[in-house]
């Protein structure tokens, strides 16, 4: 874990975090329909599966609907601090709402 503060952090940085094959369960697609992150600050989190990409912006402790939902048996997830809350974000938790294709 690191803290960071206004003297360490360099012009335009943008601090993320990122996470791949990520697999909730072992049957049939899912159907990746919101996302949320628990904590402080802004954010933008992009998705991707091996059927596309989507791209997500809002505020920590609410529910941000994609636009259309992300298909797939796995998902890498980036999530990336939008800087004008970059001294003050913080983030506990990634909530992903899905439903299970039936096959």
């Amino acid at each position: 874990a690191y803290k960071m503060t206004e003297k360490g952090i360099p012009q335009n940085f943008t601090p993320y975090f990122t996470a791949e094959k990520i697999a909730f369960g072992i049957s049939g697609e899912k159907m990746l329909r919101s996302i949320a992150v628990e904590g402080e600050g802004t954010f933008y989190i992009t998705v991707t599966s091996n059927r596309g990409t989507r791209t997500v912006r809002g505020t920590a402790n609410e529910a941000l609907k994609l636009r259309s939902p992300l298909r797939g048996n796995g998902f890498a997830v980036k999530i990336g601090v939008e800087p004008a809350s970059a001294l003050q974000a913080r983030f506990c938790a990634v909530l992903f709402r899905f439903t299970e294709e039936d096959e």
